[in-house]
């Protein structure tokens, strides 16, 4: 891996980091979307989730700054980690190479605020995600959902690239959207969380990807969002099958061998049968990090003249 470290921070607007949540090193998935020049150094704006070795998902709104950054000629990296400022708080990071909005996204409107990123290699030593299909319109009453973003802590703060995580209950839901309120007003998402997980768990103890970060909203005060506010995650039901035509599904497990006594013919006919099968928060995030970035454009050059 290259050497990755994040020395300073500069101040600047900023979408959703998680409020009053705790910093972590699990959902290894969930990443840090980082711009990169080597003119100007890095910014984190966003955040996104692994869904496959090559796939991520985030907010769409998150590749309306990406289409930006791009145009100035930054790199676009993907880094998962927990820690930006430190290199042992980075464990792999990926270039960005492709990325798509939902055709429908609607800043104004509010809606399908979802979009996928592929990047230029696979994430191989660990399981993305799954992609979850689960729906608030099956009663979702009592359930408390796991929010992880890489954004900032507070209404008006700067201090984003720590991966944080908070348990926010689910609240109601739209069309478009799943809500969480902490009705005491201690935890809520905010800047920078942009484009990362809202996760349910699973019957089996892991957890899907069920919503995407989006935006945040005044409740207990109109004077802050983030502060006891509420948000609004992108739901992943709605979208899925938008989803399917980039990403695509993933392979069933393997098939347990078969007992040496199965015949021949048995076994022909098992194989057969087997198969194969930034809206309400402002602009995207854009904390300016000077960055010592040694052997990714040496690296990329060289795979450039090949």
């Amino acid at each position: 891996m290259f050497l990755l470290s994040f020395l300073a921070i500069a101040s600047a607007n900023h979408p959703p980091p998680i409020v009053n949540g705790e910093r972590t090193d699990a959902f290894i998935q969930v990443g840090a979307l980082v711009a990169y020049h080597p003119d100007y150094g890095g910014s984190p704006f966003c955040s996104g989730t692994i869904v496959d070795k090559k796939w991520a998902i985030t907010a769409a709104h998150c590749v309306e700054a990406l289409d930006e950054y791009a145009a100035a000629n930054f790199d676009i990296l993907y880094v998962i980690g927990d820690n930006l400022y430190r290199e042992s708080g980075i464990v792999q990071y990926e270039a960005i190479v492709s990325w798509a909005r939902h055709p429908d996204y609607s800043a104004s409107q509010l809606k399908h605020d979802i979009g996928v990123l592929e990047f230029e290699n696979e994430f191989t030593d660990f399981d993305p995600i799954p992609i979850g299909l689960s729906s608030p319109e099956d009663d979702w009453t009592g359930v408390v959902l796991d929010y992880v973003g890489w954004g900032v802590t507070g209404d008006e703060r700067n201090d984003s690239g720590y991966k944080r995580t908070a348990s926010i209950p689910f609240y109601d839901y739209d069309t478009q959207f799943i809500y969480a309120i902490d009705l005491q007003g201690e935890v809520n998402l905010c800047s920078g969380d942009s484009g990362g997980a809202a996760l349910k768990e699973m019957e089996d103890g892991g957890h899907e990807l069920v919503g995407v970060n989006s935006f945040v909203f005044g409740y207990l005060s109109n004077q802050t969002a983030c502060e006891g506010g509420g948000s609004g995650a992108t739901r992943i039901d709605v979208n899925y099958t938008w989803v399917r035509e980039y990403i695509p599904e993933p392979l069933p497990p393997e098939p347990e061998s078969l007992p040496e006594a199965i015949e021949e013919e048995e076994e022909e006919q098992v194989k057969e049968s087997s198969g194969c099968s930034t809206i309400g928060f402002g602009d995207p995030s854009f904390i300016l990090i000077g960055v010592l970035l040694l052997g990714w454009r040496l690296e990329k050059e060289s795979r450039s003249s090949r």
